[in-house]
C-alpha cells in the first residue's frame, strides 16, 4: 500500500533543475523538432504508476532520453497504458513529478514512452503505508 503526499517543492522547480543538469552535459544541444526546446538527457528514472484504487504500488524501471519544459521522453522496458496518470523521479528518490504517457512505441529493446508533465496537478511525494 501506498499513498502520493503533496510535498512542498514544486515540480515546475523540479523539472527547471533536471533541464540545468540536461544543459550541463557535453553532448547537449536544443534539439528542433518541437516548439519547445528540448535536451538529450540520460538519466535513470524510476516510473511509478498510479494505480486508481491504490491498492499497490507498480514501479517501472526507465532511461530518460529526451528532456523539456513540458515533457520527456524516455526508454522503458514495461509497456504502460497510454494515458496512464504516472509519477516520474530519479532513481531511489522519492520525490517526483507527475505526468500522463502520451505516446508509446515498440523497440527492440523495450518502449519508448513520451510523457506529458502535469504541472497542474498536486506536488507528489510516493510514501509507503
Amino acid at each position: 500500500m501506498y499513498h502520493i503526499e503533496p510535498e512542498t517543492a514544486g515540480s515546475k522547480n523540479r523539472v527547471a533543475r533536471w533541464l540545468q543538469d540536461a544543459r550541463a552535459c557535453a553532448n547537449s544541444g536544443a534539439s528542433g523538432r518541437s516548439a519547445t526546446p528540448s535536451h538529450e538527457w540520460l538519466a535513470p528514472l524510476d516510473v511509478h504508476v498510479l494505480d486508481p484504487n491504490r491498492r499497490r504500488r507498480r514501479v517501472a524501471l526507465g532511461t530518460a532520453r529526451e528532456l523539456s519544459g513540458t515533457g520527456l521522453e524516455l526508454l522503458c522496458r514495461q509497456a504502460l497504458p497510454l494515458y496512464s496518470h504516472v509519477v516520474i523521479c530519479l532513481a531511489a528518490e522519492t520525490d517526483g513529478v507527475r505526468a500522463k504517457v502520451v505516446s508509446r512505441t515498440q523497440t527492440l529493446n523495450g518502449y519508448i514512452l513520451h510523457v506529458v508533465f502535469e504541472f497542474d496537478s498536486a506536488d507528489a511525494r510516493i510514501v509507503a503505508a
